[in-house]
């Protein structure tokens, strides 16, 4: 296995291709042909390293309209704890590694607080922030 640079990751059917190449030996598998042009032998899986930033930076070109999905970080990190079974400290770690809370609020269009006490009530939030969404963009689409 081996890293590269890749200039993207979705294909022309909207398929996501992570990473180029399979190790599990198959002599007759279609993928195989040269017709892929892969420069390398093709059990060294090429593992896409810039994956996540083509497809955060992709995807909005596909969409209609983007969510931000947030929650107060003292409830992220309760929810952390319970379902990972770790520590306070390793919670805030975990959340500090990830974007803030503004970068996604700057490249989405609206926003969605999960600051629910269950996943039942966010269910219900979320239903019923995306019946809207989907009137507002489909009357928007309407009258253009």
């Amino acid at each position: 296995m081996h890293y590269v640079t890749a200039k993207g990751i979705l294909s022309a059917k909207n398929g996501m291709n992570l990473y180029r190449g399979c190790q599990h030996g198959c002599i007759y598998c279609d993928s195989r042909s040269s017709c892929y042009q892969m420069g390398h032998d093709f059990e060294d899986v090429a593992v896409k390293a810039n994956a996540i930033a083509l497809l955060e930076g992709g995807l909005l070109d596909f969409c209609d309209c983007a969510v931000a999905i947030t929650a107060p970080e003292a409830l992220r990190i309760r929810r952390i704890m319970a379902r990972d079974g770790i520590t306070e400290g390793y919670a805030r770690m975990r959340i500090t590694a990830q974007k803030q809370d503004e970068y996604y609020r700057g490249k989405c269009d609206c926003e969605l607080n999960n600051a629910t006490e269950s996943p039942e009530e966010f269910r219900r939030d979320a239903r019923l922030f995306f019946e809207r969404l989907v009137e507002a963009i489909q009357e928007e689409k309407r009258h253009g």
